[in-house]
């Protein structure tokens, strides 16, 4: 517990000197929330729509325009190419077929057609939650998770410097365990990176009680269930990083690069949804994607057993990824 504690206080002297490093993170979180905030009128869009001449009389009534809160419709003259869809510009192009329908380009999965469809024709019917749109409790928590994972992996420079410079070696010879080493640092970074969040949530939270700010979509103690899961994993990945690459430098580029391209493929910004049998598996095991899921099934007023199933599956990779850095570390410096 000694050791624990002496290396809790070293890392905060030694953060202390890189203050511009932190000041950064608490930038990116502010900044996170005020843009998803900002953005917050339209996390309910489910989908960008190119909307050609002709489609308003077979859909609605002659001459009403394809209305939506749920679609973003954008008038063209002529359906644009296909590879705006793959672009993700558009989501589909709504074509009229000249005999009172309508054809719907995309290339999206049979769901997000057969949705689609139904909201041309009565888009009075739907509410947010039966289209899956994304609440602004779940838009501010994909907001943040990128952020907070490559900040993660940016503030473990300390126990790359520990190793860079030959001091885990000497850990490893002095009477401490690897994993109070790791683990003090690991908690370190934990509470470095959810105190930010948690303070900028507090005042965003404040505002909107006085009306000046908008509808957050969870409560500060659900923010902190899910801000905390994703403060741990982001220790988690930190130390798995750093441990299984070496120098330092490289840990952070390899760290920071994985998490913005896992991030995006979660669906942290805007869902990745191409029909893609294999993509789709991929997508399916981050853990991104169960903690929006799990933040979407909070804000929802879903039990705990709609959402402890995502909650046990992320803390099982946070396991996963604390254990695979112990032992690295115990292979590479434990000497018999």
């Amino acid at each position: 517990m000694r050791a624990f504690g002496a290396v809790l206080y070293n890392d905060l002297c030694r953060l202390a000197g890189h203050k511009p490093r932190y000041f950064l993170y608490l930038l990116m979180v502010a900044g996170g929330i005020a843009v998803a905030v900002f953005f917050n009128s339209r996390s309910a869009v489910i989908g960008n729509i190119a909307l050609v001449p002709g489609v308003r009389g077979s859909v609605q009534s002659p001459g009403d325009p394809v209305s939506s809160p749920y679609l973003n419709v954008v008038e063209v003259q002529e359906a644009p190419p296909l590879s705006d869809l793959v672009a993700g510009r558009f989501d589909a192009i709504v074509t009229d077929d000249g005999q009172g329908g309508f054809y719907i380009t995309t290339i999206k999965d049979d769901g997000f057609r057969e949705l689609l469809e139904a909201l041309l024709r009565d888009p009075a019917s739907f509410t947010a939650e039966q289209v899956g749109a994304r609440g602004p409790g779940t838009n501010i928590v994909g907001f943040l998770l990128m952020f907070i994972l490559m900040q993660g992996v940016s503030m473990a420079f300390l126990i790359s410097e520990d190793i860079d410079r030959g001091l885990a070696r000497r850990v490893a010879a002095a009477p401490v365990t690897f994993i109070a080493y790791l683990g003090a640092h690991g908690f370190f970074l934990f509470v470095v990176l959810l105190v930010p969040v948690m303070l900028s949530l507090a005042v965003a939270w404040l505002l909107s009680g006085v009306g000046l700010g908008a509808d957050l979509g969870l409560s500060l103690l659900e923010y902190l269930h899910v801000v905390a899961l994703v403060c741990a994993l982001a220790a988690a990945f930190a130390l798995f990083v750093t441990t299984f690459i070496q120098p330092g430098d490289s840990a952070n580029m390899l760290g920071s690069a994985v998490a913005v391209l896992t991030s995006i493929l979660a669906g942290c910004f805007y869902a990745l949804e191409r029909g893609n049998a294999v993509l789709a598996a991929i997508i399916r095991v981050l853990p991104q994607k169960s903690l929006l899921a799990m933040a979407a099934s909070i804000e929802q007023g879903d039990g705990l057993s709609t959402w402890l199933y995502y909650e046990l599956y992320i803390g099982a990779v946070i396991v996963a990824l604390a254990a695979a850095a112990v032992l690295k570390a115990r292979r590479d410096f434990v000497r018999a």
